[in-house]
Protein backbone atom coordinates (compact mmCIF):
# COMPACT_ATOMS: atom_id res chain seq x y z
CA UNK A 1 0.00 0.00 0.00
CA UNK A 2 3.09 2.36 -0.13
CA UNK A 3 2.88 5.52 -2.79
CA UNK A 4 0.69 6.61 -4.74
CA UNK A 5 -3.30 4.20 -4.83
CA UNK A 6 -5.47 4.61 -7.68
CA UNK A 7 -9.39 3.03 -7.76
CA UNK A 8 -11.81 3.38 -9.71
CA UNK A 9 -13.94 5.44 -7.39
CA UNK A 10 -11.23 8.32 -7.51
CA UNK A 11 -7.70 9.25 -7.43
CA UNK A 12 -6.35 11.00 -5.01
CA UNK A 13 -3.12 13.52 -4.88
CA UNK A 14 -0.22 12.78 -3.41
CA UNK A 15 1.30 13.94 0.10
CA UNK A 16 5.17 13.82 0.36
CA UNK A 17 6.10 12.12 3.69
CA UNK A 18 9.40 12.08 5.28
CA UNK A 19 11.16 8.78 6.78
CA UNK A 20 12.31 8.83 10.03
CA UNK A 21 13.89 5.56 11.51
CA UNK A 22 13.67 4.98 14.73
CA UNK A 23 17.23 4.90 16.89
CA UNK A 24 17.72 1.72 18.18
CA UNK A 25 19.70 2.95 21.17
CA UNK A 26 17.35 4.75 22.39
CA UNK A 27 14.30 2.19 20.84
CA UNK A 28 15.69 -1.16 21.04
CA UNK A 29 12.76 -3.18 20.33
CA UNK A 30 11.28 -1.27 18.23
CA UNK A 31 12.89 -3.40 15.40
CA UNK A 32 11.06 -5.21 12.16
CA UNK A 33 11.62 -8.90 11.63
CA UNK A 34 15.22 -9.17 10.76
CA UNK A 35 15.91 -6.52 13.24
CA UNK A 36 16.89 -3.78 11.12
CA UNK A 37 14.99 -0.46 12.66
CA UNK A 38 11.31 0.74 12.70
CA UNK A 39 9.71 3.73 11.68
CA UNK A 40 7.26 6.18 10.65
CA UNK A 41 6.68 9.31 7.86
CA UNK A 42 6.07 12.43 8.93
CA UNK A 43 4.80 15.39 7.44
CA UNK A 44 4.80 18.42 9.94
CA UNK A 45 1.46 20.75 9.56
CA UNK A 46 1.65 23.51 7.34
CA UNK A 47 -0.64 25.72 9.33
CA UNK A 48 0.77 24.75 13.02
CA UNK A 49 -2.58 22.99 13.80
CA UNK A 50 -3.09 20.77 16.86
CA UNK A 51 -4.20 17.10 15.11
CA UNK A 52 -2.31 14.47 14.81
CA UNK A 53 -3.70 11.87 12.55
CA UNK A 54 -1.30 8.63 13.24
CA UNK A 55 -2.17 5.62 10.72
CA UNK A 56 -0.34 2.27 10.60
CA UNK A 57 -0.31 0.48 7.23
CA UNK A 58 -1.46 -2.93 6.81
CA UNK A 59 -0.50 -6.10 4.91
CA UNK A 60 -1.39 -9.37 6.49
CA UNK A 61 1.11 -11.02 9.01
CA UNK A 62 2.79 -14.49 8.99
CA UNK A 63 2.04 -17.68 11.06
CA UNK A 64 3.97 -20.48 10.17
CA UNK A 65 7.60 -21.30 8.43
CA UNK A 66 6.15 -21.10 5.03
CA UNK A 67 3.77 -18.06 4.92
CA UNK A 68 6.66 -16.15 7.15
CA UNK A 69 9.41 -17.11 4.15
CA UNK A 70 6.83 -15.77 1.91
CA UNK A 71 6.92 -12.31 3.07
CA UNK A 72 8.55 -9.88 0.96
CA UNK A 73 11.88 -7.70 1.89
CA UNK A 74 9.76 -4.85 2.72
CA UNK A 75 7.45 -6.39 4.60
CA UNK A 76 9.53 -7.93 7.07
CA UNK A 77 13.00 -5.45 6.83
CA UNK A 78 12.87 -1.32 6.75
CA UNK A 79 16.19 -1.69 4.54
CA UNK A 80 14.35 -1.04 0.94
CA UNK A 81 12.06 1.80 2.48
CA UNK A 82 11.93 4.25 0.36
CA UNK A 83 13.02 8.03 1.85
CA UNK A 84 9.26 9.27 1.52
CA UNK A 85 5.90 8.24 1.05
CA UNK A 86 3.27 9.74 -1.34
CA UNK A 87 0.16 9.63 0.88
CA UNK A 88 -3.30 9.75 0.50
CA UNK A 89 -7.02 8.91 1.20
CA UNK A 90 -6.77 10.19 4.82
CA UNK A 91 -3.26 12.05 4.17
CA UNK A 92 -5.51 14.49 1.62
CA UNK A 93 -8.27 14.53 3.07
CA UNK A 94 -11.18 17.46 1.98
CA UNK A 95 -11.66 18.21 5.58
CA UNK A 96 -9.47 21.32 6.63
CA UNK A 97 -9.20 19.71 10.23
CA UNK A 98 -8.02 16.16 8.62
CA UNK A 99 -6.17 18.00 5.29
CA UNK A 100 -4.36 20.67 7.68
CA UNK A 101 -3.44 18.09 10.85
CA UNK A 102 0.19 16.84 11.58
CA UNK A 103 0.62 13.62 9.41
CA UNK A 104 2.22 10.65 10.26
CA UNK A 105 2.48 6.94 8.76
CA UNK A 106 3.73 3.96 10.43
CA UNK A 107 5.28 1.68 8.02
CA UNK A 108 4.78 -2.07 8.54
CA UNK A 109 7.88 -4.57 9.11
CA UNK A 110 6.61 -6.99 11.75
CA UNK A 111 4.22 -9.33 9.87
CA UNK A 112 2.27 -9.12 12.94
CA UNK A 113 -0.34 -6.96 13.20
CA UNK A 114 1.81 -4.63 15.69
CA UNK A 115 0.97 -7.16 18.47
CA UNK A 116 4.02 -9.50 19.13
CA UNK A 117 5.93 -8.26 21.74
CA UNK A 118 8.83 -11.57 21.14
CA UNK A 119 12.71 -10.22 20.26
CA UNK A 120 12.69 -13.87 19.02
CA UNK A 121 10.67 -16.72 17.41
CA UNK A 122 10.88 -20.86 15.92
CA UNK A 123 11.11 -18.88 12.61
CA UNK A 124 13.90 -16.52 13.15
CA UNK A 125 11.92 -13.29 13.21
CA UNK A 126 11.29 -11.09 15.72
CA UNK A 127 8.16 -9.58 16.32
CA UNK A 128 8.00 -6.40 17.86
CA UNK A 129 4.97 -4.73 16.56
CA UNK A 130 3.66 -3.46 20.16
CA UNK A 131 6.91 -1.59 20.98
CA UNK A 132 6.63 -0.38 17.38
CA UNK A 133 3.53 1.19 18.29
CA UNK A 134 4.61 2.68 21.92
CA UNK A 135 8.25 3.86 20.20
CA UNK A 136 6.57 5.48 17.37
CA UNK A 137 4.27 7.74 19.87
CA UNK A 138 7.19 8.31 22.14
CA UNK A 139 9.18 9.48 19.28
CA UNK A 140 6.72 12.24 18.18
CA UNK A 141 6.48 13.11 21.78
CA UNK A 142 10.26 13.56 22.32
CA UNK A 143 11.04 14.68 18.71
CA UNK A 144 7.92 16.17 16.45
CA UNK A 145 6.25 18.07 19.42
CA UNK A 146 3.27 15.87 20.17
CA UNK A 147 1.39 17.27 22.95
CA UNK A 148 3.37 20.33 23.49
CA UNK A 149 0.59 22.57 23.28
CA UNK A 150 -3.30 22.96 24.80
CA UNK A 151 -6.14 21.36 22.24
CA UNK A 152 -3.98 18.42 21.07
CA UNK A 153 -6.40 15.80 19.30
CA UNK A 154 -4.51 12.32 18.02
CA UNK A 155 -6.55 10.23 15.49
CA UNK A 156 -4.48 6.79 15.70
CA UNK A 157 -5.86 4.31 13.38
CA UNK A 158 -4.96 1.98 10.76
CA UNK A 159 -6.34 -0.08 7.58
CA UNK A 160 -6.14 -3.90 7.49
CA UNK A 161 -3.46 -5.49 9.67
CA UNK A 162 -2.90 -1.78 10.88
CA UNK A 163 -6.35 -1.59 12.12
CA UNK A 164 -5.72 -4.86 13.95
CA UNK A 165 -3.10 -3.06 15.71
CA UNK A 166 -5.10 -0.08 16.74
CA UNK A 167 -7.67 -2.62 18.55
CA UNK A 168 -4.83 -4.43 20.28
CA UNK A 169 -2.91 -0.82 20.75
CA UNK A 170 -5.82 1.29 21.59
CA UNK A 171 -5.85 1.82 25.40
CA UNK A 172 -2.08 1.00 26.21
CA UNK A 173 -1.61 4.35 23.92
CA UNK A 174 -4.50 6.03 25.02
CA UNK A 175 -3.03 5.52 28.14
CA UNK A 176 0.63 6.65 27.48
CA UNK A 177 -0.44 10.39 25.64
CA UNK A 178 -2.91 10.80 28.96
CA UNK A 179 0.19 10.27 31.53
CA UNK A 180 2.88 12.45 28.67
CA UNK A 181 0.10 15.20 27.67
CA UNK A 182 -1.55 15.65 30.73
CA UNK A 183 -4.18 17.94 30.14
CA UNK A 184 -2.86 19.41 26.54
CA UNK A 185 -4.91 15.96 25.03
CA UNK A 186 -8.05 17.25 23.86
CA UNK A 187 -9.69 14.33 22.21
CA UNK A 188 -7.89 10.96 21.56
CA UNK A 189 -9.62 7.85 19.07
CA UNK A 190 -8.98 4.56 17.50
CA UNK A 191 -10.35 4.55 13.90
CA UNK A 192 -10.46 0.73 12.68
CA UNK A 193 -10.53 0.59 8.52
CA UNK A 194 -11.47 -3.29 7.49
CA UNK A 195 -9.73 -5.34 10.67
CA UNK A 196 -12.66 -7.39 11.75
CA UNK A 197 -13.03 -11.06 10.25
CA UNK A 198 -15.89 -13.05 10.69
CA UNK A 199 -15.96 -16.20 13.07
CA UNK A 200 -17.11 -18.41 9.69
CA UNK A 201 -16.04 -21.20 8.47
CA UNK A 202 -14.13 -21.55 4.51
CA UNK A 203 -16.74 -21.62 2.14
CA UNK A 204 -14.06 -23.79 -0.14
CA UNK A 205 -14.06 -26.27 2.92
CA UNK A 206 -10.27 -27.75 1.96
CA UNK A 207 -8.99 -23.50 2.33
CA UNK A 208 -7.10 -23.18 6.47
CA UNK A 209 -10.10 -21.22 8.30
CA UNK A 210 -8.94 -17.82 9.50
CA UNK A 211 -9.55 -18.83 13.38
CA UNK A 212 -6.90 -21.70 12.82
CA UNK A 213 -4.63 -19.45 11.49
CA UNK A 214 -5.06 -16.87 13.85
CA UNK A 215 -4.43 -19.47 16.65
CA UNK A 216 -1.38 -20.83 14.87
CA UNK A 217 -0.11 -16.90 14.97
CA UNK A 218 -0.82 -16.47 18.25
CA UNK A 219 1.01 -19.39 19.30
CA UNK A 220 4.16 -18.16 17.29
CA UNK A 221 4.12 -14.44 18.44
CA UNK A 222 4.21 -15.55 22.09
CA UNK A 223 1.74 -12.77 22.80
CA UNK A 224 -1.08 -14.24 24.46
CA UNK A 225 -1.08 -12.99 27.50
CA UNK A 226 -0.17 -9.47 25.78
CA UNK A 227 -4.46 -9.33 24.84
CA UNK A 228 -6.78 -6.87 26.94
CA UNK A 229 -6.95 -8.36 30.11
CA UNK A 230 -10.94 -8.43 30.37
CA UNK A 231 -10.96 -10.43 26.94
CA UNK A 232 -8.30 -12.78 27.89
CA UNK A 233 -10.06 -13.35 30.99
CA UNK A 234 -13.30 -14.06 29.10
CA UNK A 235 -11.51 -16.76 27.19
CA UNK A 236 -8.89 -18.23 29.70
CA UNK A 237 -8.49 -21.76 27.52
CA UNK A 238 -5.48 -21.70 25.62
CA UNK A 239 -7.67 -23.30 21.93
CA UNK A 240 -9.89 -19.90 22.77
CA UNK A 241 -7.50 -17.21 22.76
CA UNK A 242 -7.67 -16.75 19.08
CA UNK A 243 -10.51 -15.17 19.83
CA UNK A 244 -9.02 -12.01 21.54
CA UNK A 245 -7.66 -11.03 18.00
CA UNK A 246 -11.12 -10.90 16.41
CA UNK A 247 -12.98 -7.43 16.62
CA UNK A 248 -16.48 -9.30 17.69
CA UNK A 249 -15.09 -10.94 21.04
CA UNK A 250 -12.12 -8.11 21.40
CA UNK A 251 -13.82 -4.95 20.50
CA UNK A 252 -16.15 -4.85 23.51
CA UNK A 253 -13.40 -5.14 26.08
CA UNK A 254 -11.68 -1.83 24.15
CA UNK A 255 -12.04 1.36 26.82
CA UNK A 256 -11.10 4.23 24.38
CA UNK A 257 -13.06 5.96 21.97
CA UNK A 258 -12.97 4.22 18.15
CA UNK A 259 -14.77 4.02 14.73
CA UNK A 260 -15.34 0.95 13.02
CA UNK A 261 -15.51 1.31 9.67
CA UNK A 262 -16.12 -2.38 7.80
CA UNK A 263 -17.29 -3.75 4.22
CA UNK A 264 -20.39 -5.78 4.25
CA UNK A 265 -18.31 -8.25 1.85
CA UNK A 266 -14.85 -7.95 2.92
CA UNK A 267 -13.21 -8.83 -0.04
CA UNK A 268 -9.64 -10.13 1.93
CA UNK A 269 -12.16 -12.55 4.33
CA UNK A 270 -14.41 -14.06 1.18
CA UNK A 271 -11.50 -14.09 -0.57
CA UNK A 272 -9.54 -16.12 2.06
CA UNK A 273 -12.78 -18.67 2.39
CA UNK A 274 -12.92 -18.94 -1.08
CA UNK A 275 -16.13 -16.89 -1.66
CA UNK A 276 -14.13 -14.00 -3.72
CA UNK A 277 -15.88 -13.62 -6.86
CA UNK A 278 -16.66 -10.19 -8.19
CA UNK A 279 -20.03 -11.72 -9.74
CA UNK A 280 -20.79 -14.75 -7.61
CA UNK A 281 -23.02 -17.27 -8.32
CA UNK A 282 -25.08 -20.26 -6.93
CA UNK A 283 -23.97 -21.34 -3.18
CA UNK A 284 -21.11 -18.62 -3.32
CA UNK A 285 -24.43 -15.81 -3.26
CA UNK A 286 -25.72 -17.38 -0.14
CA UNK A 287 -22.64 -17.59 2.13
CA UNK A 288 -21.50 -14.21 0.76
CA UNK A 289 -24.97 -12.95 2.19
CA UNK A 290 -24.47 -14.85 5.63
CA UNK A 291 -21.15 -13.19 5.46
CA UNK A 292 -22.87 -9.80 5.42
CA UNK A 293 -25.26 -10.98 8.13
CA UNK A 294 -22.41 -12.11 10.81
CA UNK A 295 -20.96 -8.56 9.88
CA UNK A 296 -24.74 -6.71 10.15
CA UNK A 297 -24.88 -8.51 13.44
CA UNK A 298 -21.19 -7.96 14.96
CA UNK A 299 -21.61 -4.58 14.37
CA UNK A 300 -25.25 -3.49 15.36
CA UNK A 301 -25.20 -6.09 18.28
CA UNK A 302 -21.37 -6.15 20.01
CA UNK A 303 -20.12 -2.96 19.26
CA UNK A 304 -23.42 -1.35 20.50
CA UNK A 305 -22.84 -3.87 23.83
CA UNK A 306 -20.05 -1.57 24.55
CA UNK A 307 -19.64 -0.37 27.63
CA UNK A 308 -18.63 3.20 26.58
CA UNK A 309 -21.08 6.24 25.39
CA UNK A 310 -22.84 6.16 22.32
CA UNK A 311 -20.86 9.43 21.17
CA UNK A 312 -17.57 7.75 22.12
CA UNK A 313 -18.09 4.74 19.11
CA UNK A 314 -19.05 5.76 15.34
CA UNK A 315 -19.71 3.09 12.86
CA UNK A 316 -19.41 2.82 8.81
CA UNK A 317 -20.61 -0.59 6.60
CA UNK A 318 -20.95 -0.09 3.12
CA UNK A 319 -22.78 -2.91 0.90
CA UNK A 320 -18.97 -2.86 -0.71
CA UNK A 321 -17.06 -5.86 -1.89
CA UNK A 322 -13.73 -4.37 -0.62
CA UNK A 323 -11.31 -3.98 1.66
CA UNK A 324 -9.77 -1.00 3.12
CA UNK A 325 -10.81 2.99 2.60
CA UNK A 326 -8.67 4.93 4.50
CA UNK A 327 -5.62 5.63 2.34
CA UNK A 328 -7.69 5.15 -1.34
CA UNK A 329 -9.60 7.80 -2.82
CA UNK A 330 -12.71 6.45 -1.95
CA UNK A 331 -12.09 8.13 1.45
CA UNK A 332 -13.93 11.28 0.49
CA UNK A 333 -15.90 9.47 -2.46
CA UNK A 334 -17.34 6.32 -1.76
CA UNK A 335 -21.45 7.22 -0.25
CA UNK A 336 -22.88 5.57 2.51
CA UNK A 337 -26.30 6.83 3.18
CA UNK A 338 -24.99 9.91 1.42
CA UNK A 339 -22.18 9.90 3.82
CA UNK A 340 -18.39 9.71 2.95
CA UNK A 341 -16.49 8.22 5.38
CA UNK A 342 -14.56 11.17 6.16
CA UNK A 343 -17.63 13.23 6.72
CA UNK A 344 -18.44 10.30 9.15
CA UNK A 345 -14.88 10.14 11.19
CA UNK A 346 -14.75 13.84 11.13
CA UNK A 347 -18.30 14.29 12.72
CA UNK A 348 -17.45 11.15 15.30
CA UNK A 349 -13.74 12.63 16.12
CA UNK A 350 -14.67 16.41 15.96
CA UNK A 351 -18.21 15.57 17.54
CA UNK A 352 -19.80 17.71 15.68
CA UNK A 353 -23.04 15.72 15.07
CA UNK A 354 -23.11 16.13 11.64
CA UNK A 355 -23.38 12.69 10.78
CA UNK A 356 -25.40 9.51 12.82
CA UNK A 357 -23.18 7.54 14.78
CA UNK A 358 -24.40 4.22 12.71
CA UNK A 359 -24.36 4.67 9.36
CA UNK A 360 -24.77 0.95 6.98
CA UNK A 361 -26.06 0.01 3.29
CA UNK A 362 -29.60 -0.13 3.02
CA UNK A 363 -29.17 -1.46 -0.61
CA UNK A 364 -29.75 -5.01 -1.10
CA UNK A 365 -27.62 -7.56 -3.09
CA UNK A 366 -23.88 -8.29 -3.44
CA UNK A 367 -21.64 -4.78 -3.97
CA UNK A 368 -24.92 -2.70 -4.63
CA UNK A 369 -23.26 0.21 -2.29
CA UNK A 370 -19.54 0.29 -4.21
CA UNK A 371 -20.20 2.95 -6.23
CA UNK A 372 -19.72 6.80 -5.32
CA UNK A 373 -23.21 7.83 -4.98
CA UNK A 374 -24.91 4.69 -3.87
CA UNK A 375 -25.87 3.31 -0.24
Amino acid sequence: MRGLLSTSLGLATATPMSLHLLNKAAYPDAVCNDGTPSGYYFRDSPTQSTTWIVHANGGGWCYDKKTCAERSSNQRSSGEWPSTYDGQGIFNSTDPRFRDANLVYIDYCTSDAYSGASPSSSVGFAFQGRSVVRSVFSDLISSRRLGGVPGTNVLYGGCSAGARGAMFNADAVGAQLRAALGGNLTRYGALLDSAFWQDIEPYNSSLPSLMNVTAQAVELYGNAALALPECKMQYPAADQTWRCYYGAYLLPHVKESFFLHQFLYDSYQLGKDGAGKITPSGAIVEYDEAFRTLTHQFASVDVKASALKPGDKGVMLPACYKHCNTLEGTWSTLMTQGKTLEEAVASWFFRDGTVDDYVESSCVGFNCGCTPHTS
